[in-house]
């Protein structure tokens, strides 16, 4: 995170809103708690990060006409400026990361990342 804190900080946002920013901007409209999920964050901690970027203008938030209690996010146009103005500045940071390691390597990282995560999302018992 040394390579992307600096690029955040100067913008404002944290390594959490971060992730919530892109994950609007990639899937479009979400409800909180699917948010949540897309970001591995927790409930309570997405919750006041929806409060945070909806008071600085960078999410719309609405209530879902059949459950008031769902909140319906996306992201807002200064959000979409934000991730068009940090996204390439992102992308160069982690094209460096993959440049300094051997191809092979990566390839093997990601491999058993995958590996990782479907074992992970595996139902309880396989």
């Amino acid at each position: 995170m040394s390579r992307f804190r600096p690029l955040l900080q100067a913008e404002g946002v944290t390594e959490q809103q971060w992730r919530a920013l892109r994950a609007l901007h990639e899937q479009g409209e979400l409800t909180a708690a699917g948010l949540a999920s897309e970001c591995a964050i927790l409930a309570p901690s997405m919750t006041r990060i929806i409060r945070r970027l909806s008071a600085d203008g960078y999410v719309l938030v609405n209530r879902s006409k059949d459950d008031q209690r769902e909140l319906k996010l996306r992201i807002a146009a200064r959000g979409k400026r934000l991730v068009d103005k940090l996204g390439p500045e992102i992308e160069t940071a982690y094209a460096k990361i993959r440049d300094q390691m051997e191809p092979e390597h990566m390839a093997a990282l990601y491999r058993e990342l995958g590996r990782f995560i479907a074992r992970v999302d595996a139902p309880a018992g396989d």
